[in-house]
């Protein structure tokens, strides 16, 4: 699970897969990195304990089950960045053309998964919590086939169970805005919001929140605006603009809208500046290099101005990670110069090794001590009773006399003579 690149990569899998078809799945000008994709996959992911008996496996999974319980956990987890790579294989479990292309097997499911998913409430109630069915196919904004040929996109409404799940996330705003606006970002990624849809998100928040989120989100827009020349208005609107989505104008207008809410809602509530709590972040005895990072960069989200993936927030936590891991990672990354020194992905890696080495180094050890302990009982066995001191007595066994002198002898000695004359005398007396 080291530092696999795309080369590496099994072509027959499906990592592979999702990487020949990478633009299919992400577009153009996406943020997502094929690199990103491998390390969760085959570094992060198996590492990760899932229910329902999942287990993800190098190179990924196909299994319906096995992505479901996979995303669940994100969720739970909160582990936004990582969703939006996990559900790349949604989309290609929902593309078999490409799963022949690749020469995928598809997975046969057994006739009591079929069961337990018509008939198990829990399974059910998961699949709402995780996807709610549009997550993997329907969007609010969705492309279909128009009259003449072509595509169109058609507008398809929230379901309860997708607000029940927003709202659940808003509740935690204030706590955590950055959290919650990484999941509105995923939700305008994969729901395509209209102009109607942001605002019914934004009632799932307190009146307060909502305003300060519009306030700004408008002030960033207004700024954006007079510095380019464009009217804030086209762009940031605050009565229903009708935007048609099957104009490119008007589509281009409502995805500017999207990230200026998604920017509002990021820095609405003011943070707390902690530096300390920072540099106070220390890696575990048995926290393994991932976790540790992710404590570190949730840390830095919650009390630093610093984004953890911009690239001062990514310098910041290559020397954070450098002196604050655990002695025998923090010595091995020491020693590595630059520019491996100054390359979170190399020291993450590098890190991972030591910690893998250390287990196998320990259990290594466990094993000597056993021989060890059973050569000396061995040892002990055969050599007989221990040597005596030089002036130490055979008898008491203690030091400063010889048997010969010794009061213990001679009070046995008295002791039978003594018995011996009773035993006389009672001989004679009879």
């Amino acid at each position: 699970m080291g530092n696999i690149q795309n080369k590496d990569v099994l072509k027959k899998s499906p990592l592979g897969c999702i990487l020949a078809h990478w633009k299919d799945i992400v577009g153009s000008g996406s943020t997502e990195s094929k690199r990103t994709l491998i390390k969760y996959c085959n570094q992060w992911w198996p590492l990760y304990k899932l229910k329902d008996g999942a287990k993800w496996s190098l190179y990924g999974s196909i299994d319906y089950n096995t992505i479901l319980q996979l995303m669940l956990f994100l969720r739970r987890e909160g582990k936004w960045d990582e969703v939006v790579y996990a559900d790349m294989f949604f989309t290609l479990q929902n593309h078999p053309e490409w799963q022949r292309d690749c020469g995928i097997l598809p997975l046969q499911i057994p006739m009591e998964h079929i069961l337990k998913r018509e008939n198990n409430k829990e399974f059910k109630a998961n699949l709402k919590q995780c996807c709610s069915a549009r997550s993997i196919g329907q969007e609010p904004l969705r492309e279909a086939a128009g009259s003449g040929g072509g595509t169109i996109v058609t507008k398809i409404p929230f379901s309860t169970t997708d607000l029940g799940a927003w709202e659940r996330v808003a509740k935690d705003y204030r706590n955590d805005p950055v959290r919650v606006a990484k999941h509105f970002q995923f939700i305008v990624k994969h729901y395509n919001l209209d102009w109607n849809d942001v605002q019914l998100l934004l009632e799932c928040m307190t009146e307060k929140e909502k305003q300060l989120v519009l306030k700004t989100a408008g002030d960033l827009a207004e700024n954006h605006y007079k510095t380019t020349g464009g009217n804030v208005k086209e762009y940031f609107p605050l009565q229903d603009p009708k935007w048609n989505a099957n104009r490119s104008a008007d589509m281009e207008r409502l995805q500017a809208y999207q990230g200026w809410i998604s920017k509002g809602m990021e820095r609405a509530i003011p943070k707390t500046i902690n530096w300390s709590a920072l540099f106070a972040t220390r890696q575990g005895p048995s926290e393994s290099p991932s976790e540790f990072l992710d404590r570190l960069r949730d840390v830095m989200r919650h009390n630093t101005p610093l984004d953890p993936w911009s690239e001062v927030g990514i310098q910041q936590l290559v020397s954070l990670f450098l002196e604050q891991s655990t002695g025998d990672i923090k010595r091995k990354l020491q020693k590595l110069h630059p520019p491996e020194s100054r390359n979170l992905e190399v020291l993450l890696d590098e890190a991972w090794r030591v910690f893998r080495n250390r287990e196998e180094d320990y259990k290594r050890g466990q094993i000597k001590v056993v021989v060890f302990v059973r050569e000396d009982e061995q040892r002990k066995s055969r050599s007989g009773p221990p040597r005596l001191g030089r002036d130490q007595c055979a008898i008491c066994k203690r030091f400063g006399h010889w048997k010969n002198e010794c009061p213990e002898k001679w009070k046995g000695k008295m002791g039978r003579n003594n018995q011996k004359r009773r035993i006389v005398a009672h001989m004679k007396e009879d």
